[in-house]
């Protein structure tokens, strides 16, 4: 089943973070990143910054995870972009 994002949603793929600091220390969850990485797959008709296939960055708590795995988030949500 396809789903497309509407409105100021965002459809993404779900990009796992390594939870190692760069000197290879393993952190606990509450130590980690409190940010999403994901890979955005829908993107909404009010939208018009982003595109499918960018990396973005959001707060985990302002996320929702749908049945399928993917993540929805709304645009304001968003931090960062990976730019190319």
């Amino acid at each position: 089943m396809a789903l497309k994002a509407f409105n100021s949603f965002i459809l993404s793929e779900k990009i796992e973070l390594s939870n190692k600091s760069e000197t290879g220390m393993i952190m606990g969850i509450t130590q980690g990143n409190p940010f999403e990485k994901a890979k955005i797959v829908s993107v909404g008709n009010d939208c018009k910054d982003l595109k499918e296939g960018q990396i973005i960055y959001f707060p985990k708590s302002l996320g929702m995870e749908l049945p399928n795995g993917n993540l929805v988030v709304k645009a304001e949500a968003i931090v960062a972009v990976e730019e190319d």
